[in-house]
């Protein structure tokens, strides 16, 4: 799971994890009379500790390498959900969080929509989505907010946008920057950092530390919101800024001159990031190789062109021949792209990637 999920979702700190994965089982070792509040936090953490086995156990499951079916864990770590959540703390938005992710591999009975909602309002109760007003005393538990904070928001935009519902927190509601890309261990050794400082201090890692592909995916996440806010959006009293600082009007006030070049400046960007993308000379994971990059390049290039065949289509009677190609071209990329990692046993099926391959066989045919 570490190795794996946890690249792509840093939601959990790797020493508590491994701590708590010794502190259940020498609980269960145990045959000392426990307290109220030592029953109450060991059933946080077999809550916890048990989804972190579902997910872990997705994809070995699946390929024929354990025979403990997820759901299994699944269950069993709700069994211990009662009373332990009490919506105030970072702990509560990680559960959730933990729920949610599995959610995207099997049917939970719950909307993953409304789950994000719960976080986000949690975030927004202890702050988490501004900047600290005090001197941090410990830099790595800091850390752990953005990231805890930045997990909810990609998780939320995903689940909005694949409903078209509205956004649990605006951009311009958000003070604080992306996680450091450093190790935990690194963070660790630091004891304070001013409140206000936003760079990574010195002797930390820039690139390839513990956020990495987090960083670099919440970067396209906010370039893809960007292009469902100008592009969607069925406002048309509002006026934006589109990349290069060119005033955006609503889908509804477009002209195809305007919408082209909305088409260019948002496909610059996501060029922009997929130039900036982190490269693993020995990838640890799927999430680290270049193929795996692309794939989330062209995901993301077919839903520009979708957005703007759309936007141009409301306007004119047939969608643009200029835009077919590519749109048909960038569609069977993307089948490929998976095909190629599915083949490897780089990635699992999910909701998500089922309704990306519907996207694209809509778009073929």
């Amino acid at each position: 799971s570490l190795g794996g999920f946890h690249v792509q979702h840093t939601l959990l700190e790797r020493r508590k994890v491994m701590k708590l994965y010794d502190t259940v089982y020498q609980r269960q070792s145990s045959s000392r009379q426990l307290t109220t509040a030592e029953v109450s936090a060991e059933k946080r953490d077999l809550f916890h500790l048990n989804l972190i086995f579902a997910l872990a156990n997705v994809d070995l499951y699946r390929k024929g390498k354990s025979d403990k079916h997820p759901f299994g864990y699944f269950t069993a770590g709700l069994r211990n959900l009662d009373g332990i959540m009490s919506f105030e703390s970072i702990q509560d938005i990680q559960g959730f969080l933990l729920i949610a992710r599995f959610g995207l591999f099997y049917y939970i009975g719950c909307s993953i929509w409304e789950i994000c909602q719960i976080c986000l309002r949690i975030c927004i109760e202890l702050g988490l989505h501004k900047r600290p007003r005090t001197p941090c005393q410990n830099l790595l538990e800091e850390q752990m907010r953005r990231r805890v904070f930045w997990e909810c928001y990609e998780l939320d935009r995903f689940s909005s946008m694949t409903l078209g519902r509205p956004f649990g927190i605006e951009d311009s509601d958000i003070e604080i920057e992306l996680p450091f890309d450093a190790e935990d261990e690194h963070l660790e050794r630091l004891i304070s950092w001013p409140a206000d400082g936003f760079r990574p201090p010195a002797g930390l890692s820039s690139s390839n530390g513990e956020v990495a592909v987090f960083n670099c995916c919440l970067r396209l996440g906010r370039i893809t919101c960007r292009i469902h806010r100008s592009l969607h959006s069925a406002e048309t009293s509002d006026v934006r800024k589109s990349p290069g600082n060119i005033p955006s009007y609503q889908a509804s006030l477009f002209e195809p001159g305007d919408t082209y070049q909305l088409f260019r400046d948002f496909y610059a960007e996501l060029l922009s990031w997929r130039l900036s993308c982190p490269v693993f000379l020995e990838p640890q994971c799927p999430a680290q190789s270049q193929e795996w990059f692309q794939l989330l390049f062209n995901r993301e290039k077919l839903t520009l062109v979708q957005a703007v065949i759309d936007c141009v289509h409301s306007r004119t009677t047939f969608p643009p021949r200029e835009l077919l190609n590519p749109c048909h071209n960038t569609a069977v990329a993307v089948i490929y792209d998976y095909d190629n990692l599915r083949k490897r046993g780089q990635v699992t099926y999910s909701w998500s990637y089922l309704q990306l391959m519907l996207s694209c066989g809509l778009s073929v045919i």
